[in-house]
């Protein structure tokens, strides 16, 4: 991308007149599950194993579905495989989410006795999940306490030892990656904080005590009164959904809530750079500057003025990514990109 004020274009390129609408950094969801497809009836139905080759198919329509609410980057945080990263440029996949045995996202059934491999959701592509025991097993999101999605445990249960997590910590450092964890109490936060986790999902019982030592400790953190305690504290926070099956149509709803705590600025912030700074691709994603890649959302109105205007299909008028613009209702902005091979 190159940036220019007030610079006649260069020689060979199309200038469009977009006046009295706003440019806006290509909006970033850093906590997906993009194989939790639409289709099913309900949550239990979304985690059985579904057929692979079906699965696929409604992760394609999820992805396209993402783009054109202008999301030109997702960062998955369990269920997603190398696959997937190669098929979707600039798809960002964190890897499975790791759960022990009996924890949050193990999905088998309480009086199950078969091999965890055929009934957990966990280990197929269709999961979320993967189950794993003792610290050669573990090595990068990690699940540390209970959530609405698995029958056996509740939030309260803390999961994982320290040598477990050690483990992890230790692993990915060695990729030059993190470990982000899946937790929603003090006790399941500070553990994973005091044993060298950076990223926390949810936080929804979040303290002033507890944001003070996820600031001091750097550690990315993301519940209404969460965000707004964590926010107060200097913790920086990021844009994620977590939404999954049917609920993925309301991936833009985000926005609107946090707008109940949170300054416009700050929310902003946290669907752009600060979702960049989490990836860490801070140098190529979430601004628009020379050379980083060229994604962004054309809209109606200023979202520094009212942040709702992202919640809006109405005032979203294209969605550009790599420099290709994937979706217009603009005359003069065509799409160059074929999502119809067909």
């Amino acid at each position: 991308m190159e940036v220019s004020v007030g610079q006649p274009p260069h020689d060979g390129i199309q200038s469009v007149d977009l006046g009295g609408e706003y440019v806006c950094p290509g909006l970033i969801d850093d906590h997906v599950h993009v194989t939790a497809t639409t289709g099913e009836v309900d949550l239990k139905s979304t985690c059985k194993n579904i057929p692979a080759l079906m699965n696929n198919f409604r992760t394609t329509f999820l992805a396209r579905e993402m783009l054109q609410r202008g999301f030109t980057t997702a960062r998955d945080c369990g269920g997603a495989d190398g696959s997937l990263k190669d098929a979707i440029d600039e798809w960002l996949i964190a890897g499975h989410a790791l759960s022990q045995t009996g924890g949050h996202g193990d999905q088998r059934a309480t009086f199950s006795d078969e091999d965890p491999t055929t009934k957990c959701c966990a280990g197929h592509r269709s999961g979320t999940g993967c189950l794993y025991d003792g610290p050669t097993e573990c090595s990068v999101a990690v699940m540390s306490g209970g959530g609405v999605a698995s029958r056996l445990n509740n939030l309260a249960h803390p999961q994982f030892l320290d040598e477990e997590l050690s483990a992890m910590v230790h692993t990915t450092a060695s990729y030059d990656t993190y470990v982000t964890a899946h937790a929603y109490t003090i006790r399941a936060m500070r553990h994973m904080i005091n044993n060298g986790v950076l990223g926390i999902e949810h936080g929804n019982f979040l303290d002033e005590d507890l944001a003070e030592l996820m600031a001091a400790k750097a550690v990315l953190g993301s519940g209404l009164n969460a965000l707004k305690v964590a926010y107060e504290a200097g913790v920086t926070t990021c844009f994620g959904s977590d939404l999954i099956a049917g609920t993925h149509q309301f991936q833009r709803r985000e926005f609107t809530i946090r707008s109940q705590v949170l300054p416009l600025l700050a929310i902003l912030r946290s669907a752009t750079i600060n979702c960049a700074k989490m990836m860490r691709r801070e140098d190529r994603i979430g601004q628009i500057k020379k050379g980083f890649m060229a994604d962004m959302v054309v809209l109606t109105e200023n979202p520094l003025v009212d942040i709702t205007v992202l919640d809006s299909k109405e005032k979203l008028l294209a969605v550009i990514k790599g420099a290709y613009i994937a979706f217009s209702s603009v005359k003069e902005l065509p799409v160059t990109i074929n999502r119809n091979p067909w």
